[in-house]
């Protein structure tokens, strides 16, 4: 039996009383509210092109590293190949958890500039440390210190684009995921 008290928020009271027991049990289509205007809407190919470019630029610069992985292996010697994914991905996944936090405060322009600016930094100064410092020491920790730039950059530029495509239809998600 439901007890006859009310609770005190009125908003959940009003939502709990108004509602029929029938209308509670039966799932909502999606062409009710808002979810209707997100699948109805029409994607054009365009949006599907810039959403790809998305996952492209966020893949680029570590395929590069991975494209030269001897030639940087060789350049920054104590073991630069076996760090270069543990350090990335370190540097993903916290960045990725500071979003959650403080991402929305900016707006998603910015973060998508600072994403590709700190990867395309990253990739380039990789390659020029790689030829231009002859002490292995020094240029084995400043590629640490640009592989975690490009991690950042990464992380920054994913839950951005992410971001952008949750607002759009699915099929943008699925371009940036392609």
């Amino acid at each position: 039996a439901i007890s006859k008290r009310r609770p005190r928020c009125a908003a959940l009271s009003e939502r709990i009383y108004s509602a029929s027991p029938s209308s509670r049990s039966e799932p909502k289509s999606l062409r009710d509210d808002t979810w209707g205007v997100l699948t109805d809407a029409k994607v054009d190919w365009l949006l599907l092109i810039q959403m790809s470019g998305f996952g492209v630029i966020a893949l680029l610069p570590f395929n590069l590293a991975l494209t030269e992985l001897d030639f940087l292996n060789g350049s920054f010697q104590h073991d630069y190949a076996a760090v270069l994914s543990f350090l990335d991905s370190i540097s993903v996944n916290i960045v990725q958890i500071l979003l959650i936090w403080y991402g929305n405060r900016f707006s998603f322009k910015p973060r998508i500039n600072l994403g590709c600016l700190l990867m395309a930094a990253g990739t380039l100064l990789t390659a020029v440390i790689a030829m231009v410092v002859d002490n292995s020491i020094i240029a084995f920790l400043l590629a640490l210190i640009c592989v975690s730039a490009m991690g950042v950059g990464y992380a920054v530029l994913e839950q951005t684009a992410l971001g952008v495509a949750a607002m759009c239809p699915p099929s943008c998600t699925l371009s940036i995921m392609v």
